[in-house]
């Protein structure tokens, strides 16, 4: 899938071990425009979360991060995705994180 951002925008992935967890996280941050949870890598083609959950599809699951780095920095993203992958654990919490 290709991504394009909006003029003056930037786009970022984070996979952190739950959507659920990271998607208010980085919403409350000056210079996000919008999380949208969804999954990421995997071999199977749109899978549900219960699939995903099964560890058999292969992906992760994941925050597509739409901001604007006039305002937060990569940098300041990726330390706060850090942040929320400490709290996580289990065996399917894959670790992504993707730059555009």
């Amino acid at each position: 899938m290709k991504l394009t951002p909006p003029a003056g925008k930037a786009i970022a992935v984070f996979a952190e071990g739950c959507f659920w967890c990271s998607e208010h996280i980085f919403e409350d941050l000056a210079g996000v425009d919008s999380a949208v949870s969804g999954y990421s890598g995997g071999h199977t083609k749109n899978p549900t979360y219960e699939e995903v959950c099964s560890e058999n599809t292969g992906h992760a699951e994941a925050v597509l991060v739409y901001y604007n780095p006039k305002v937060i920095s990569y940098d300041d993203l990726t330390i706060n995705s850090l942040k929320v992958q400490k709290t996580l654990s289990g065996s399917f919490r894959k670790t992504y994180i993707v730059y555009q």
